[in-house]
C-alpha cells in the first residue's frame, strides 16, 4: 500500500549543503563577515567617542568636588560651591592660619584633580572663589580670586582682589599681579534662575562692592552657614552723611554733603546732565567729586563705593545711562539705582565695572548697608581705561537690564523705585552725558 499524497512537495536541499534550521539567519560567509566588521567598528566608535555636546557635564557636581577637596585642607573651616550659568563655578569659603600669598596653593590643590572637567566649562566662564582669610594675628581679609577655565595650571593668569580687611583696614598685596585674562563670559548671567549650593546668607563681609567676580547669588540655596563674622567685618573708614559706614575715608565737598536720611526729599529737575556747568543736580556722599573740563570727576582712587546721587525724581520705568573713562589706569565706575532716600545708600543697587572685564551687580542691605553681590557678566576682554565706555540700565516692573557699550550683557530682578547716582571704587573716573529716559 502506498502513502497518501501530500498537499505540497517536501522542500529540497541542494546537494552538498546542510539543511537550514528554523529560526536561523540564512547568510552567506561574505555577508556574515561584512556584518561583523560593521559591528566591531560601531563598538569601537562608542568606546572612544567624546561626550556629546547635547549632554554637558554636570558642573554642580564638579563644584561639589572642588568644595570637598578644599574642605579637606588644613586651615579651611568652611567651604561650599555651585554652578551659575553664564558666570561659572562659584566657591565660598573661610580659611585660617595661612598668609594671603598661600591662598593660591589652597585653590590649586582643590582645582588640580578636576582640571580636565574645568576645561569643558562653556566659553568664557570661569572659577570664582570668595574666601574670608583670618591671619595668625587676627586680621580678617576677604579675597576674591578668579581663574579662567584654561588657566588652571597657569597661576600667573589668576586674578586676586582684596575686598576689604578688618582690623588693619587695608588688605595685603594681591596674590597675583597680572591683569585678568580675557576669559570671562559675554553671556548674560540671570541671577533669578541661578542654582548653587553656596549658602544663601553669604554676603561680602565688607560694606564695599570691591572687585567681586562672583559670590553666592541671592537666589542660592544651601545648608552651609556663612563664615564667622561675615556680617560684621567692616573696613576702616568714615561714616557718610547718611549714617552709612563708608568703605574708606573720602572727601565730599562741604556744600554737597547731605543732611542725612531724615528730611531728604528728591526734587523735580532735569533728567540729563552734560556737566557743562556745575554739579547743582548732584549730592556727593563720599569721595572727591568736582566738575572738571565738562566732566564730573571722582578723583580719589584709595577707597570703595564713592557715591554721588542725582537729586531729580525718576519715573517708575526708565533707562539711565552714563559715559565714563578712567583718569588713571582703571575705570572701575558705574551707576547706583533704586536708592530709597537721598543721603543714604541703604537699599540701593549698584552696577559697575570690576577687574577691567567684568560688569557686576549687587545691593546694599536696607538696614546695615552691607553690600551683597548678586550676579554679573564678563565682557570677554579688558576694557581700555582711556576710552569712553557707556553703561546703561533699563529699570522695568519685572526686570532690570544691563548694557555695556550698546550691547546687553545681563539681567537681574526688578528694583524698587528710588533715585540714581554715580559710583567709583579704587579708581579715579570721569563721567559725562548722564541721561534718564522714561520707558
Amino acid at each position: 500500500m502506498t502513502d497518501p499524497p501530500t498537499d505540497a512537495a517536501a522542500p529540497t536541499t541542494p546537494a552538498g549543503s546542510a539543511p537550514a534550521r528554523p529560526g536561523t539567519w540564512v547568510l552567506g560567509t561574505q555577508a556574515r563577515t561584512a556584518l561583523l566588521v560593521v559591528l566591531v567598528a560601531l563598538a569601537a566608535f562608542l568606546l572612544v567617542a567624546p561626550p556629546s555636546a547635547g549632554a554637558p557635564r554636570d558642573f554642580d557636581v564638579t563644584a561639589a568636588s572642588i568644595s570637598t577637596a578644599m574642605a579637606g585642607q588644613a586651615g579651611v573651616t568652611q567651604a561650599s560651591g555651585g554652578y551659575l550659568p553664564g558666570t561659572g563655578i562659584v566657591l565660598v569659603s573661610a580659611v585660617t592660619g595661612v598668609t594671603a600669598t598661600q591662598l593660591n596653593g589652597v585653590l590649586a590643590a582643590a582645582l588640580g584633580p578636576v582640571a580636565a572637567q574645568l576645561a569643558d566649562l562653556p566659553d568664557r566662564e570661569a572659577v570664582s572663589w570668595q574666601t574670608m582669610l583670618t591671619a595668625t594675628d587676627g586680621t580678617v581679609t576677604t579675597w576674591l580670586i578668579r581663574v579662567a577655565a584654561d588657566a588652571v595650571s597657569d597661576q600667573s593668569r589668576w586674578v586676586a582682589v582684596p575686598v576689604a580687611a578688618g582690623g588693619s583696614g587695608s588688605g595685603p598685596a594681591p596674590v597675583a599681579g597680572p591683569a585678568p585674562a580675557a576669559a570671562a563670559s559675554a553671556t548674560a548671567a540671570t541671577t533669578s534662575t541661578a542654582t548653587t549650593t553656596a549658602p544663601a546668607t553669604t554676603t561680602a563681609p565688607a560694606t564695599t562692592a570691591a572687585a567681586a567676580t562672583a559670590a553666592a547669588p541671592s537666589a542660592a540655596t544651601g545648608t552651609g552657614a556663612p563664615p564667622a563674622g561675615a556680617a560684621e567685618a567692616t573696613p576702616a573708614g568714615t561714616t557718610d552723611a547718611g549714617g552709612d559706614p563708608a568703605s574708606a575715608a573720602g572727601t565730599a565737598p562741604a556744600s554737597a554733603a547731605p543732611a542725612g536720611d531724615a528730611g531728604a526729599v528728591a526734587v523735580s529737575g532735569p533728567q540729563s546732565d552734560d556737566f557743562a556747568g556745575d554739579a547743582a543736580a548732584w549730592k556727593a556722599l563720599t569721595g572727591t567729586w568736582a566738575v572738571v573740563d565738562g566732566t564730573y570727576q571722582q578723583t580719589d582712587a584709595s577707597g570703595y563705593d564713592y557715591i554721588s546721587q542725582f537729586t531729580s525724581t525718576l519715573p517708575a520705568a526708565y533707562t539711565v545711562s552714563v559715559r565714563m573713562k578712567g583718569i588713571g589706569d582703571t575705570v572701575n565706575g558705574g551707576l547706583i539705582i533704586g536708592q530709597p532716600a537721598l543721603g543714604s545708600r541703604k537699599g540701593a543697587t549698584i552696577v559697575d565695572l570690576a577687574s577691567k572685564d567684568y560688569v557686576r551687580w549687587g545691593s546694599y542691605d536696607a538696614s546695615s548697608s552691607t553690600y551683597k553681590f548678586t550676579g554679573g557678566a564678563a565682557l570677554g576682554a579688558a576694557q581700555a581705561p582711556a576710552d569712553w565706555h557707556t553703561l546703561s540700565i533699563t529699570v522695568k516692573a519685572d526686570a532690570t537690564v544691563v548694557s555695556w557699550d550698546g550691547t546687553q550683557v545681563g539681567t537681574f530682578a526688578a528694583v524698587a523705585p528710588g533715585s540714581a547716582g554715580l559710583v567709583s571704587s579704587q579708581s579715579a573716573v570721569a563721567f559725562d552725558d548722564f541721561t534718564v529716559t522714561a520707558s
